[in-house]
This record gives C-alpha cells, sequence and structure tokens, in this order.
C-alpha cells in the first residue's frame, strides 16, 4: 500500500490580511469553516481519482492552537513542481510518494482561501472537512463533501513573529530550575528564544549517557535531539522552521520516531530491554530510564541499549565521564596488556600507548583514557 499524508493545505495569515501562498515554504493549514487543523498522523493511505474515493485517515483535523503549536504534524512544506502543482512534506514523508500525485490549488474568488484536488479523466477530488458541526474539536478529511464552504481552506505561513509560531512544550521540569524534553522533527529549525539549548548523544557506556551541545543552536532535519529551556510555556520556547544549512551531529546516539497511530497501527512497539527514554531517575536527576509504556511516543527520541544496561542511565558530559574513568599507574618498563572498548588485544607493551590514537583503551584491566 503506498504511503500516505493527505495533509495539504492552506493557510491564512495571521494578522488578518489575505492568504497568500507565498513561494516554498513551511505552513499550516486550516479549514476555513470549522477552523481545524490539518495534522499528519501516518504515512499510509490511498486516493483512487478515478472512482473518487479515498483512505485519508492518516490526517486528523483539530481545533484549536493549543492542539498544533508545538506538532510537528502540524507543519507542511509546500513546494511547487515543474508542471505548476504542489507537492506537501511532512513528517518525512510527501503527497507524491502517499498517492503518486501532486496537488492542484486553485484561490477562491475571496483572495483569502483555497481548494485543493487533483483531477484524471474528467473527475476532481477535493479535500474536506467532512465533519459540519463545529462543537467537535477534531473533525475528518475527507473528498467531496456537498457543502463546498467545507472545501475551502487557508494558507497560513508558520514564523515566529506571527500567530501561527511553533513552541516547544517541554515534558518535566528538573531541580536545576530547567525544563527539559526530547524532540524529533523532520524539519531544520533555530532557536529563537533564550534560554534554549540543544544536545545529542555521543557515547553510551558503563551505565552512562554522554552528550554534547548543538553549539549554534541551529537543528538539522530528521535530527532526535534534547531541549533545555528556562520556561515552560510554549510562547516562550519558540523555534524558526526553515531551511538553514545545519548539518546533522556525526554521531548522534539518538534515535526517532514521527508516527504513534493506534487506529491505524503505525507504530513503534517499545522494548523494556534495549530503550530507554529521557526522565526523571529515583535520586531527582535526569537521565535515561525505563518507561512503562508500550508504544514510543510519536516526535520523541529514545537511546537503543544493551539488554544488560542498566534501567536508569545518568546523563552526564564527556568531562564528567573522563573523570570517572580509572588513571593507570605503570612502570614504562614493564609490560602490560592492551585491549580496545570491543576487547581486541592491540598489544602487550605500556610504549605501545604513544603511539595509538586518542581515545578509550583497557590497560591491565583498567580503563584508560588517552588524551
Amino acid at each position: 500500500m503506498k504511503k500516505f499524508l493527505l495533509s495539504f493545505l492552506f493557510i491564512s495569515y495571521t494578522f488578518f490580511i489575505n492568504a497568500q501562498l507565498n513561494g516554498d515554504g513551511y505552513y499550516r493549514v486550516k479549514n476555513a469553516v470549522t477552523e481545524r487543523y490539518i495534522i499528519v498522523r501516518d504515512n499510509k493511505g490511498k486516493i483512487d481519482v478515478a472512482t473518487t474515493s479515498a483512505d485519508l485517515g492518516a490526517v486528523e483535523l483539530w481545533k484549536n492552537f493549543s492542539n498544533v503549536v508545538s506538532d510537528p504534524g502540524s507543519i507542511l512544506y509546500i513546494q511547487k513542481t515543474s508542471n505548476g502543482a504542489y507537492r506537501l512534506k511532512s513528517q518525512g514523508t510527501d503527497t507524491y510518494e502517499i498517492i503518486g500525485h501532486d496537488l492542484l490549488l486553485k484561490q477562491n474568488k475571496d483572495g483569502k482561501t483555497y481548494k485543493a484536488y487533483q483531477s484524471m479523466n474528467g473527475n476532481v477530488v477535493y479535500l474536506s472537512d467532512s465533519e459540519h458541526d463545529t462543537y467537535y474539536e477534531d473533525g475528518k478529511l475527507n473528498t467531496n463533501d456537498k457543502g463546498t464552504n467545507y472545501r475551502n481552506w487557508y494558507i497560513m505561513p508558520v514564523s515566529s513573529n506571527n500567530d501561527e509560531y511553533f513552541g516547544i512544550t517541554p515534558e518535566f521540569e528538573m531541580q536545576d530550575g530547567y525544563f527539559y524534553s526530547t524532540f524529533y522533527a523532520s524539519f531544520p529549525f533555530d532557536f529563537v528564544s533564550s534560554g534554549m539549548n540543544a544536545y545529542y548523544v555521543t557515547k553510551v557506556d558503563r551505565g552512562m549517557v554522554v552528550v554534547d551541545e548543538i553549539k549554534n543552536g541551529k537543528i538539522s532535519s530528521n535530527t532526535p535531539v534534547i531541549i533545555r529551556s528556562s520556561c515552560n510555556s510554549p510562547a516562550d520556547n519558540k523555534i524558526e522552521i526553515y531551511n538553514n544549512s545545519a548539518s546533522a551531529p556525526k554521531q548522534n546516539l539518538l534515535k526517532g520516531v514521527f508516527f504513534n497511530n493506534k487506529y491505524r497501527r503505525n507504530r513503534t512497539a517499545y522494548n523494556p530491554k534495549t530503550m530507554r527514554v529521557l526522565g526523571k531517575m529515583t535520586d531527582g536527576k535526569l537521565g535515561f530510564i525505563t518507561a512503562d509504556f508500550d508504544y514510543l511516543p510519536a516526535n520523541k527520541a529514545y537511546l537503543v541499549v544493551s539488554e544488560d544496561s542498566p534501567s536508569e542511565m545518568p546523563i552526564v558530559t564527556l568531562e564528567e565521564y573522563l573523570s570517572d574513568i580509572s588513571d593507570i599507574r605503570y612502570d614504562k618498563t614493564n609490560k602490560c596488556i592492551i585491549y580496545n572498548v570491543l576487547g581486541v588485544k592491540i598489544a602487550d607493551d605500556i610504549s605501545a600507548l604513544n603511539q595509538l590514537p586518542k581515545g578509550i583503551y583497557i590497560v591491565n584491566g583498567k580503563k584508560y583514557y588517552k588524551p
């Protein structure tokens, strides 16, 4: 079955200016009547233009900005193709991969809203919100709804400078006074609000998780990170989503998932033996711990560990990690056995350390760090 994302669409500029699709970029989409936003929850679906039927269950519709302010699934990258149609990308997939077609957009006479559709052999399929009762927060994306006004969509640029900003909602507060969460999105971004930092995992060893900071605050696409912020409100944890020039860290052991959709069965099972997630340890400090859920949360990061790993693994800096490694004292005339961290013997004379590259070695049964 082809992957699906039919989250396509269209947006009002939040300063009450007539909505325009102003080139390739990042947008949110909201229905003009029900005011429900499009959110991508899955990558599986299909559309049959010939019969005007579609399986659009991978897309949810939700009212209220609070439901989308921190949700990466609400962010769509709209890109005009060479044939004048539009390709919409989100959550690691795009409309062409999902349905085999790009979308056509038609601006309505009001100059503010759009219709999104595809046509073939005389058949036209319009996207609409099929739930007309605006009392409900959630709706359902469908095609060719009889209420034509429900086919109209606003296309709203996402920016830290307007009401369609994106802000991080932390998961918990720690005893150091900072707020923490993990984050995984298909878009690149920079921090806008002060007091925000991003970290990635460089090493997992001896029950410790070693982290390093992304110094410039520029996060590349598809990069799982730990985010530390000084505030709890997404309005105070704004990011700017745009195609920056950042590259992913070369050695990031964090992994991430885009989806946790129980209705579509597109979920990643959580294995307590080999997976750890960010959380509070029993001593109140930050670490990677064993969770009590069955499936990994969407747009969060996790660690893959060996089955003999402890249930709680503290987060440390490289300096803290190295300070915990026993130094060795030796007589340079003595012989000894040197192994690498994989347990492979590489020398039987201490003088060989002079020729070895920077790193960690096992010398006479003790860990030694060569700077």
